[in-house]
Protein backbone atom coordinates (compact mmCIF):
# COMPACT_ATOMS: atom_id res chain seq x y z
CA UNK A 1 0.00 0.00 0.00
CA UNK A 2 0.83 3.70 -0.81
CA UNK A 3 1.61 6.05 2.07
CA UNK A 4 -0.89 8.04 0.10
CA UNK A 5 -3.47 5.38 0.21
CA UNK A 6 -2.55 4.14 3.81
CA UNK A 7 -3.11 8.08 4.85
CA UNK A 8 -6.74 8.43 2.98
CA UNK A 9 -7.67 5.03 4.47
CA UNK A 10 -6.64 6.46 7.87
CA UNK A 11 -8.00 9.88 7.91
CA UNK A 12 -11.59 8.39 6.88
CA UNK A 13 -11.48 5.65 9.77
CA UNK A 14 -10.18 8.29 12.57
CA UNK A 15 -12.44 11.65 10.90
CA UNK A 16 -9.09 13.47 11.86
CA UNK A 17 -10.00 12.66 16.02
CA UNK A 18 -7.23 11.35 17.56
CA UNK A 19 -7.86 7.49 17.95
CA UNK A 20 -6.71 7.07 21.46
CA UNK A 21 -7.83 9.83 23.71
CA UNK A 22 -11.01 10.95 21.11
CA UNK A 23 -10.89 14.52 21.92
CA UNK A 24 -8.32 16.56 20.41
CA UNK A 25 -7.78 16.83 16.40
CA UNK A 26 -5.74 14.10 14.86
CA UNK A 27 -2.04 15.79 13.62
CA UNK A 28 -0.09 12.89 13.47
CA UNK A 29 -0.13 9.14 11.57
CA UNK A 30 1.67 6.77 14.38
CA UNK A 31 3.01 3.32 13.30
CA UNK A 32 2.32 1.05 15.61
CA UNK A 33 5.10 -1.06 14.38
CA UNK A 34 8.30 1.02 13.62
CA UNK A 35 10.52 -0.93 11.94
CA UNK A 36 10.36 -0.26 8.29
CA UNK A 37 7.53 1.70 8.71
CA UNK A 38 5.26 0.09 6.94
CA UNK A 39 2.47 2.22 5.29
CA UNK A 40 -0.62 -0.21 5.86
CA UNK A 41 -3.76 0.90 7.68
CA UNK A 42 -3.93 -1.46 10.40
CA UNK A 43 -0.32 -0.72 10.96
CA UNK A 44 -1.43 3.27 11.68
CA UNK A 45 -2.89 5.11 13.98
CA UNK A 46 -4.37 8.75 14.14
CA UNK A 47 -2.59 10.83 16.81
CA UNK A 48 -3.13 14.04 18.21
CA UNK A 49 0.21 15.94 19.05
CA UNK A 50 4.26 15.14 17.82
CA UNK A 51 6.39 12.39 18.84
CA UNK A 52 7.03 14.06 22.09
CA UNK A 53 3.68 15.96 22.53
CA UNK A 54 -0.07 15.12 23.08
CA UNK A 55 -0.94 11.63 22.94
CA UNK A 56 1.60 10.78 20.15
CA UNK A 57 4.41 11.79 22.65
CA UNK A 58 2.75 9.84 25.16
CA UNK A 59 2.73 6.74 23.25
CA UNK A 60 6.57 7.30 22.63
CA UNK A 61 7.44 8.41 26.27
CA UNK A 62 5.81 5.10 27.51
CA UNK A 63 6.41 2.15 25.38
CA UNK A 64 5.55 -0.92 27.44
CA UNK A 65 1.89 0.90 28.74
CA UNK A 66 1.59 1.20 24.65
CA UNK A 67 2.35 -1.96 23.98
CA UNK A 68 0.11 -3.52 26.54
CA UNK A 69 -2.99 -1.39 24.60
CA UNK A 70 -1.75 -1.87 21.22
CA UNK A 71 -0.08 1.67 20.19
CA UNK A 72 2.81 0.16 19.87
CA UNK A 73 3.67 -3.06 18.21
CA UNK A 74 7.18 -5.23 18.80
CA UNK A 75 8.81 -5.49 15.11
CA UNK A 76 8.34 -9.21 15.28
CA UNK A 77 4.71 -8.88 15.54
CA UNK A 78 1.99 -8.41 12.92
CA UNK A 79 -0.38 -5.32 13.46
CA UNK A 80 -3.05 -6.73 11.74
CA UNK A 81 -3.39 -9.59 14.23
CA UNK A 82 -2.73 -7.57 17.82
CA UNK A 83 -6.08 -6.04 19.28
CA UNK A 84 -5.89 -1.90 20.26
CA UNK A 85 -7.67 0.33 22.21
CA UNK A 86 -9.17 2.95 20.36
CA UNK A 87 -11.57 5.31 21.76
CA UNK A 88 -11.23 3.55 25.01
CA UNK A 89 -12.21 0.23 23.49
CA UNK A 90 -10.37 -3.45 22.53
CA UNK A 91 -10.43 -3.65 19.12
CA UNK A 92 -8.98 -5.31 15.78
CA UNK A 93 -7.80 -2.31 13.21
CA UNK A 94 -8.51 -3.91 9.34
CA UNK A 95 -6.64 -3.95 5.87
CA UNK A 96 -9.77 -2.04 4.53
CA UNK A 97 -9.62 0.57 7.12
CA UNK A 98 -12.48 -0.67 9.61
CA UNK A 99 -12.52 -0.47 13.13
CA UNK A 100 -13.98 -4.22 14.76
CA UNK A 101 -14.53 -3.81 18.22
CA UNK A 102 -14.05 -6.63 20.47
CA UNK A 103 -16.56 -8.09 22.82
CA UNK A 104 -15.42 -10.57 24.64
CA UNK A 105 -11.85 -8.93 26.30
CA UNK A 106 -11.29 -11.50 28.31
CA UNK A 107 -7.54 -12.14 28.83
CA UNK A 108 -6.72 -8.69 27.81
CA UNK A 109 -5.02 -5.52 30.12
CA UNK A 110 -7.73 -3.47 31.98
CA UNK A 111 -9.50 -0.71 30.54
CA UNK A 112 -9.10 1.14 33.68
CA UNK A 113 -5.37 1.20 33.60
CA UNK A 114 -4.62 2.62 29.89
CA UNK A 115 -5.32 6.28 29.98
CA UNK A 116 -3.21 7.27 33.73
CA UNK A 117 -2.32 10.86 31.69
CA UNK A 118 -5.98 11.39 31.56
CA UNK A 119 -8.90 11.62 33.82
CA UNK A 120 -11.12 9.05 31.74
CA UNK A 121 -10.68 7.99 27.99
CA UNK A 122 -13.40 9.70 25.21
Amino acid sequence: MSETTARRALYARSGRVCERCGVRRATNAHHRRAAGRVWTVENLLDLCGSGTTGCHGWVTEHPALARDYGWSVLSSHAPLWRPVVVLGRWSYLTRDGQVVQIRDAAGLPDLRFAYPDMRTPA
